[in-house]
């Protein structure tokens, strides 16, 4: 029963969350535009015989960019409201109520004793000055982030430790950096054999490091992505999709682990879905979150300083103030005596794509790339929509996407290159991945977050630590829901020794309805694509070459990766033996990570078969 509840409840959420969204967009900006047109019409009668006018609409105008922030924060799930978003909402609403009835007062003693305009002023001058430090405060943020660095707790570490023998101790330990290049596929790199010279550098750089040629995601997109590989831990165990939305704090991080271990952590995400709402900062000492969607909170400020006087930082999703903020920690944390974890999201490769020259690298007519609509396009809802594209339009894709990750390449040589100079190269630890794929129009969808092809699952990963890793190709299937205890074992000076194990060990992958998605697709296209499509539970299962897509309303998918890369050729019908093998695989997998207990799904788990399937490898 309760897990009923828990289903009926997240469906209902499902439904409602855009509507919710839009709601609380429209309540808190018709709250401030109110006040805006309280305080000029409280006032008339004051306008009438000369008196009022200016505090009545200065003192509106103050309120106005006051709400106006909170609306932004509120939405922007910022740091700034860490996680209390019902206290900042209760906050905001009582804020309305209080200056909502001071106004009315004013206005009142206002007719009553003219003498209190002064007063009135007065006010109005200081509400003005208040929204317009309020505007400035996250431009005070920003300078502290380019000029001071991130919050050191080394200080505190270095006093509480127990000997200096700690210390030491403590020191030896490497640095890592884990860069995620967000919606980067791996058969688009050049590293992995595509035609295209779309990462010269990295393939410079793996001559000295471990490539894994077949690494897999836990997931199609962001969110659960990331928690799966920073908790270790699939999807149908930390739940964190577009339900729930959020990574709840009773799961163990990697920045957690590292943090315990004596390590800084710090956190530069260009991905507004990875903040602390999300579940998503757990563990990390400093996490930056640097976005576009900061234009419509209360960074206006900034973002006009930024546009008039830095505009190459607009040209792309971030990766440039990312390599600028980060050229001034390299600095701090060169002077620093403990080890650091520094963890970077990058989305040049997630669409809206940048505008840097460099982008339109493989564009034949860069000017035409340019004023193509996929150019200027903020998502691929258009794109799906239509029955066909023209082959100028699919040829731009593919070259925006390509140079895009080109960009990204020569953004690692840069961010290698400061490691040198800052004299921290030899002692750290480099893991790039992707948290996911794009598909650029096959199997008929542009875009991520859906289905469980190649194009969105398999990614790349590299792991350079030359002083102690030997250069090597892995061409065993590996998941990067391992990832925390690759890093654990790497810190510690060993290499994993199952992880060249025998190709048949499987790999899983899973995806749940995304919940947004879905309402786009039935509100701007319901025609062109098959909505049913979308709210299919899917689940993966891979023992190379041969790959099972199960199906929760029974369209299973079976395929032979060697043979058919591409996955156009459904093997179910011709190749029963195997289908029930890995039909036997995904049944297992699904015992060992139940979901919510609704029709089709395994019921909970008894201590003792968790205890066999933790044995077989199938849990933990």
């Amino acid at each position: 029963m309760l897990f009923n509840l828990i289903f009926i409840e997240t469906q209902l959420m499902s439904f409602l969350l855009p509507w919710f969204i839009l709601a609380l967009q429209s309540l808190f900006f018709l709250i401030a535009a109110a006040l805006l047109a309280v305080m000029v019409r409280v006032t008339h009668r004051g306008v009438a015989s000369g008196q009022g006018l200016r505090p009545g609409v200065l003192l509106g105008l103050g309120l106005f960019l006051f709400f106006n922030f909170l609306r932004g924060a509120f939405l922007n799930i910022s740091s700034l409201i860490a996680g209390r978003i019902a206290w900042v909402a209760g906050l905001v609403l009582a804020w309305g109520l209080f200056f909502l009835g001071l106004n009315f007062f004013l206005g009142y003693l206002q007719r009553k004793w003219p003498r209190i305009v002064p007063l009135e002023k007065a006010l109005a001058l200081g509400m003005v000055f208040f929204g317009g430090l309020i505007l400035t405060v996250p431009v005070w943020e920003w300078s502290k982030i380019y000029f001071k660095g991130p919050p050191s707790p080394i200080n505190a570490w270095q006093t509480q430790s127990g000997s200096p023998s700690d210390i030491s101790k403590e020191a030896e330990l490497p640095n890592v950096i884990l860069i995620v290049w967000d919606t980067v596929r791996a058969d688009h790199l050049s590293l992995y054999g595509y035609s295209r010279p779309t990462t010269p550098f990295l393939e410079h750089l793996a001559e000295q490091a471990v490539v894994f040629d077949r690494a897999y995601a836990t997931a199609p997109w962001t969110l659960p992505s990331h928690a799966s590989f920073f908790t270790g831990l699939f999807l149908s165990e930390h739940h964190c999709d577009s339900f729930t939305h959020r990574l709840s704090d009773q799961y163990l991080t990697l920045a957690e682990k590292l943090s315990a271990s004596g390590y800084v952590t710090l956190g530069y995400s260009n991905n507004y879905s990875l903040n602390r709402i999300t579940g998503m900062a757990q563990g990390f000492d400093h996490f930056v979150v640097n976005s576009p969607i900061g234009s419509f909170s209360g960074e206006l400020v900034f973002q006009f300083v930024t546009r008039v006087f830095q505009p190459q930082f607009q040209a792309d999703n971030g990766a440039k103030r990312t390599e600028r903020v980060l050229s001034r920690w390299w600095k701090w944390l060169s002077h620093t005596r403990a080890p650091f974890f520094l963890f970077i999201n990058y989305m040049e490769a997630h669409i809206p794509y940048p505008s840097d020259e460099e982008v339109f690298h493989f564009s034949k007519d860069p000017l035409e790339t340019r004023n193509s609509r996929i150019s200027q396009a903020h998502d691929f809802d258009f794109f799906n929509c239509q029955s066909s594209l023209p082959e100028s339009e699919t040829v731009a894709i593919q070259d925006l996407y390509d140079g895009s990750i080109y960009y990204l390449d020569n953004h690692f040589r840069r961010l290698f290159e400061q490691l040198e100079q800052a004299r921290l190269l030899d002692h750290t630890i480099i893991i790039l991945l992707s948290d996911h794929g794009e598909s650029l129009g096959e199997h008929g969808y542009y875009g991520h977050n859906l289905f469980l092809y190649e194009n969105l699952l398999h990614v790349p990963l590299v792991v350079y630590y030359p002083k102690r890793l030997p250069a090597i190709r892995m061409t065993a299937p590996y998941s990067l829901v391992h990832l925390p205890r690759l890093v654990e074992t790497l810190i510690q000076g060993q290499f994993p020794e199952d992880i060249s194990s025998a190709p048949t060990v499987p790999i899983y992958a899973e995806v749940s309805p995304v919940v947004l998605e879905m309402n786009n697709f039935k509100k701007r296209c319901p025609r062109a694509f098959d909505a049913d499509l979308l709210g299919r539970r899917l689940k993966t299962v891979i023992r190379w070459p041969d790959k099972l897509i199960w199906d929760a309303q029974g369209q299973d998918e079976l395929y032979n990766l060697d043979l058919d890369p591409a996955e156009t050729k459904n093997l179910v019908a011709s190749e029963p033996q195997t289908y029930r093998q890995l039909q036997h695989l995904i049944n297992i997998f699904r015992l060992a990570h139940p979901g919510p207990e609704i029709p089709g799904e395994p019921p909970p788990l008894d201590f003792h078969t968790r205890q066999v399937l933790e044995a077989l490898g199938y849990a933990h």
